[in-house]
């Protein structure tokens, strides 16, 4: 949010908890002398009028400060209301600001395209007023967890934030409360100040979801057999099938990457763009280099053949554990 407030915001998206904070932030504008009279906050706009709402935005603030107007749900509001917010945005009161909530307002909508309307010189990343609270995306968590924590007081390294990310992220939904949950329970645990790397987190964060099969996938590209094993121990039922597809496409991966070194290309842009990303989405391949390099062509043509008999056994009728386990020691060693 701006700091020079323009008459209206709608925070917009799925994550609630972004939204959540973009109310606290504009709240830290508020004077506290006047908060009580200068704050008009509705949860339940199925109930507003329009009136009633045209009355609190155009009422003058107490003081020199700014009047704030919020309203939740505005994807729920009477259809009266909503054009009535329409109208007033056409002439807002210059010293009230308005900020909308809601999870889903589409662009063509014209209570949206009445607020983003409030930034006369949107930049490239759309107007200032529209505040995007989408989930984030899976590759953004160990970020996200690492700014959860910042706000603590805390420091995490990325490998730490990544088994966070992996031990208490749905693979569903929004992760973002737990992640925030975790972050506050380690800084009380540690105290603000405390650095925290991957030692800390497994002594302190119990692990709620199952692992995620790319997680083991990568625990085999990095030959680390302990953790290839203790990750496929926690997972439930039978996934040798799952995680042996997994492996396989890791390791083929490895194999074009191999290639790419020898070619004096072996950078996670270059990697990207070879399997068909824009250099943009790198973090899928940071770590493909170093662990292509951890392999010579001939283990890794091994490994792939030792896949094929390991598959046939997990489609067979064979001991599809003790072939699995095998296969992975064999990479791994």
């Amino acid at each position: 949010m701006a700091q020079q407030l323009l008459p209206a915001y709608v925070a917009v998206g799925d994550n609630k908890v972004m939204r959540e904070e973009a109310v606290a932030r504009l709240k830290r504008h508020l004077d506290p002398a006047f908060g009580e009279f200068n704050l008009d906050e509705c949860r339940e706009p199925a109930k507003l009028t329009r009136d009633g709402l045209l009355q609190s935005l155009d009422q003058l603030p107490f003081g020199d400060g700014q009047r704030f107007v919020i309203v939740h749900g505005a994807d729920h509001l009477p259809k009266d209301v909503s054009e009535a917010v329409v109208s007033y945005l056409g002439d807002p009161n210059p010293r009230t600001v308005l900020l909308l909530t809601a999870e889903r307002l589409a662009r063509n909508t014209r209570l949206y395209k009445a607020v983003a309307a409030q930034d006369p010189k949107p930049g490239k990343k759309g107007p200032v007023t529209v505040i995007g609270c989408s989930l984030p995306k899976p590759w953004e968590l160990p970020g996200l967890f690492a700014r959860f924590c910042g706000s603590f007081g805390l420091a995490v390294d990325q490998a730490a934030a990544a088994e966070v990310v992996d031990r208490v992220a749905p693979a569903k939904g929004d992760p973002t409360p737990m992640l925030r949950q975790v972050a506050f329970q380690l800084s009380s645990r540690y105290g603000a100040g405390a650095s925290l790397g991957l030692a800390e987190v497994r002594d302190s964060v119990a692990r709620i979801v199952e692992p995620k099969p790319w997680t083991f996938a990568d625990a085999v590209a990095e030959r680390d057999l302990p953790r290839a094993l203790e990750l496929y121990g926690l997972f439930r039922g039978d996934p040798e099938i799952l995680l042996h597809m997994f492996a396989v496409d890791r390791l083929r991966e490895l194999v074009c990457c191999r290639s790419l070194i020898a070619q004096g290309r072996g950078t996670p842009e270059a990697v990207a763009q070879a399997f068909g990303y824009p250099s943009q989405q790198r973090w899928r391949y940071k770590n493909h280099p170093r662990w292509a390099s951890g392999f010579t062509d001939a283990e890794l043509s091994r490994a792939l053949r030792g896949a094929v008999e390991c598959e046939r056994t997990l489609k067979g009728s064979g001991s599809s554990r003790t072939a699995f386990v095998r296969w992975v020691s064999s990479v791994c060693s």
